[in-house]
């Protein structure tokens, strides 16, 4: 009864406030592809959020609704976009946007899985506002919390979000309010927050009025052209984005990020093998020649403290002297694919018949551009016996899959 008295108070206050100063334009068609929606949201990207050039965003595999902790996955290997904005309804803090061209029914059944981890999430905290959203050919869910946010519990915060949908695009758009200690939200706090979101999702759907999304451009078409998972090898599916896959090594996977900002397409996938695939398309080939030498990794970063690299197959540091194939920067070319290939392979010298994740693997990280596409395919596989053949095996895999992108 209680959520359902707030959530009725969030409305009203809601539905007072928003329409009276949407600060971006409402164009009279929605978004067609994520390159539009890049295109509609440069203007207001937070600058405070650009370090080397390159925009941070939010990344777009972690879950949504991910501070309820909930089993809710992202959709992955469609167009997508996450950018930090400054809107003039929160002037202290960005407003977080995390965008998905999925398929309206991907779209649907994710709202719904949200809408019941957020009332999972109200109901499990004390301080929480949750409500419908409905406006503008949108609909979601709303969840505004308050806590601590620091171990200490001096920094205490409002954090608010919705997901909502409107045909094949999923948005999850979020916020930040600093607040005094022990209040939870007040409705200042959530209306100003649901005003925020309402100005993006107005300028990304357009006119409810006329024609919804679709999914086209660029990023779609490289959508449409990723292997199926069992191109990598049987049981291959798409990672539940929950835990972590078993032959990951999150070191190498995500020592260095794609730019945010800009349209993109990710994908990770599990099995016998772990291989996440990763494009971006730039707005000319000078930014996307810099992105790309940016997302290599270079050996120094993957130096322990002892001043070893890669010291065993997953950073675990213990007195096994490992035998390794070492990490190696080349240039590669594939078809209209340049840049850099790097590779290495460690494994237990005494490898059990049944190795796991922290006695062998190998990987390969290839970082190409084509024109104003940049593509960073990583795979990692058990490495077994022969270091060489499973390095020889990560690159095939990654080969074959820039020939379909191209």
């Amino acid at each position: 009864m209680g959520i359902v008295m707030a959530a009725a108070m969030l409305l009203v206050v809601y539905g007072c406030l928003v329409p009276h100063a949407p600060p971006l334009p409402v164009p009279d068609k929605a978004v067609m592809s994520a390159e539009e929606i890049a295109d509609r949201l440069r203007g207001y990207l937070d600058a405070a959020l650009t370090e080397d050039g390159q925009h941070r965003a939010w990344s777009l595999q972690v879950p949504l609704l991910s501070q309820c902790q909930q089993e809710l996955s992202s959709p992955q290997g469609v167009p997508a976009y996450s950018a930090g904005l400054k809107v003039v309804e929160l002037p202290a803090s960005p407003l977080l946007v995390r965008f998905w061209l999925t398929s309206p029914g991907q779209a649907n059944d994710l709202l719904e899985a949200a809408r019941h981890a957020a009332e999972v999430c109200a109901r499990d905290s004390g301080d929480a506002r949750i409500g419908d959203y409905a406006r503008g050919g949108w609909r979601g869910t709303l969840l505004a919390t308050a806590g601590p946010h620091s171990s200490d519990n001096g920094d205490w915060a409002v954090d608010g979000v919705v997901v909502a949908a409107r045909g094949p695009l999923l948005a999850e758009v979020s916020w930040y309010w600093a607040t005094e200690y022990g209040e939870g939200p007040a409705p200042e706090e959530v209306s100003q927050g649901a005003a925020a979101v309402a100005s993006v999702l107005a300028a990304v759907g357009g006119d409810p009025e006329g024609r919804g999304p679709e999914s086209t451009g660029r990023t779609a078409a490289l959508a449409a052209a990723l292997p199926p998972p069992s191109a990598y090898g049987k049981d291959m599916t798409v990672w539940d984005g929950m835990e972590d896959p078993d032959l990951t090594c999150r070191s190498l996977l995500e020592s260095k990020r794609m730019p945010g900002a800009v349209p993109v397409l990710v994908r990770t996938l599990t099995g016998r093998v772990t291989v996440r695939e990763e494009v971006a398309v730039l707005p000319d080939e000078r930014t996307a020649e810099r992105t790309r030498r940016l997302l290599v990794t270079p050996e120094d970063e993957l130096k322990s403290y002892d001043g070893k690299t890669f010291v065993t197959p997953c950073g675990k540091q213990d007195d096994v002297q490992y035998v390794r194939v070492p990490y190696k920067i080349e240039p590669f070319t594939r078809g209209p694919w340049s840049g850099e290939l790097a590779g290495l392979a460690v494994r237990r010298p005494d490898l059990p018949p049944h190795p796991t994740a922290r006695d062998s693997v190998a990987h390969v990280e290839v970082v190409v551009r084509r024109g104003t596409t940049v593509a960073r395919l990583t795979w990692q596989g058990p490495a077994g016996k022969d270091l060489a053949a499973a390095v020889r095996e990560g690159r095939e895999a990654v080969a074959r899959t820039l020939d379909l992108l191209s």
